[in-house]
């Protein structure tokens, strides 16, 4: 038997994380982030994390305003404060194109029948396809398909194991990136650490390199029940994971920030979350949530509930399409000069990247 003190000391006492003391030294102080009230984020982050006995994302230095009522409660930030970081910079989705907007406002339907009757319309882009430009209206329609035919058999009504979900619903969201030869989603993988996803979207390159990832979907497992089902999973794990793979495109882009950010989903059920891991100044990786969305179980809420579904999986798609474009984007001095070619094979970095805490910023490889 474990001996209570033993227990008290293991499971109830703050210890000093070595890995996160030694990478906070690293920081450069003229570096961070300063808020108009004089306040560092990253000094005030990395306090509140200390207080902590478990594992805790402000202990890597990620801000999410979820914590608001933790970090008012603790003085880790006022309202004020938390609004003025959520402010600065703010990572938002693109909006729709007007031809994808039209067609999916054509879906607004209650009823199988109305669905298929614009199913069964002939669209002028089916006419003459050309997959690089009609694609995301092909998916569009195949998706509605695939949802319809579970209205239909009154599957949604019913509950199922999660896997079912993955396979009968949630794989419009794989399908999604069918046209990114570049991309790909790998399903079923675990990370350092032991942390499981159902997904990531990595760069397609063969085994022995070593791939950038732009986001991660995870299963919630725990859903709190408030009147409403809400998704409370992915508070910890998704955004540090989301974080490392931010870390690795930054370092891509030899410490460019703007515009980079990774994109998590947490799913379960019939309901979906998406985040956004930003690093909008300094060292502070910045969580944005989005509104937790639900598919309907009933086919009279398929205009009100399924459409914002496919609206945040096209976003989703064309957010990580511009992300990797960033990337992979070759540096005009590059281009135009050759002065880079002298120091093209020493092990140059000077980016200062902060320490995730209980890592997994070994990056996944296949």
């Amino acid at each position: 038997m474990v001996e209570l003190g033993t227990h008290l000391d293991e499971k109830h006492t703050v210890k000093e994380r070595a890995e996160v003391e030694e990478g906070f030294k690293l920081l450069r102080n003229d570096d961070k982030w300063m808020l108009s009230t004089g306040k560092i984020v990253e000094d005030s982050l990395y306090t509140f994390g200390k207080l902590h006995i478990a594992d805790h994302p402000s202990q890597s230095l990620i801000f999410d305003a979820e914590n608001a009522a933790s970090y008012i409660e603790n003085n880790v930030f006022t309202l004020e404060e938390i609004q003025e970081i959520e402010a600065f910079k703010p990572k938002e989705f693109e909006r729709l194109p007007n031809e994808i907007r039209e067609y999916l406002n054509k879906f607004n339907c209650q009823s199988t029948n109305a669905l298929r009757s614009v199913l069964y319309e002939k669209q002028s882009w089916e006419e003459n396809y050309q997959r690089d430009q009609h694609f995301d209206l092909d998916w569009i329609k195949h998706s509605v398909y695939t949802l319809l035919r579970q209205y239909e058999s009154g599957s949604l009504k019913k509950d199922h194991l999660e896997n079912w979900y993955n396979v009968h619903i949630w794989s419009i969201i794989d399908s999604a990136f069918d046209d990114l030869e570049e991309l790909e989603i790998i399903s079923k993988v675990r990370k350092p650490m032991g942390y499981r996803f159902d997904f990531l979207i990595r760069e397609s390159n063969p085994k022995s390199t070593c791939s950038l990832e732009y986001g991660a979907s995870e299963v919630a497992k725990d859903l709190e029940l408030n009147g409403n089902k809400v998704l409370k999973e992915g508070g910890e794990k998704l955004p540090k994971v989301l974080k490392d793979m931010l870390d690795l495109l930054i370092e891509r882009k030899q410490g460019d920030c703007d515009d980079l950010s990774t994109v998590g989903i947490v799913h379960s059920g019939l309901h979906l979350r998406v985040i956004l891991a930003d690093r909008p100044k300094g060292y502070v990786t910045r969580v944005t949530s989005y509104k937790e969305l639900r598919l309907s179980t009933d086919i009279t809420g398929f205009g009100e509930q399924v459409l914002p579904v496919l609206v945040q999986i096209y976003k989703i798609k064309t957010h990580v399409k511009k992300v990797y474009n960033l990337v992979k984007e070759k540096s005009k001095n590059k281009a135009n000069e050759s002065d880079w070619l002298d120091n093209c094979i020493k092990n140059i970095s000077g980016i200062i990247t902060p320490v995730t805490s209980t890592s997994t910023e070994t990056p996944f490889h296949k």
